[in-house]
């Protein structure tokens, strides 16, 4: 299961940052030699496969099959995004 950090153990180190909209964007964000500073790196992290894992998921890959008349391939981005 999921696993909980002291929040003290995530002030430093690299971050993620997801944010659904028209797309789906992603970045991470790693730490500079100045505690304070990130440098932002995009990603196309949106357009990994959507692998449905119970029935519910099946029935709403199947939905989004048809809805943008695809054979084979729902995009994470086509789940979450408007």
């Amino acid at each position: 299961g999921p696993q909980s950090f002291p929040l003290e153990s995530l002030k430093n180190g690299p971050k993620v940052c997801v944010g659904a909209g028209t797309g789906l964007g992603e970045c991470y964000l790693t730490q500079g030699s100045v505690s304070d500073e990130y440098t932002c790196f995009p990603s196309e992290g949106g357009h990994v496969e959507y692998a449905p894992r119970h029935n519910l998921e099946v029935r709403l890959f199947e939905f989004l099959n048809e809805k943008f008349c695809t054979k084979d391939r729902i995009s994470v981005e086509r789940v979450v995004s408007g």
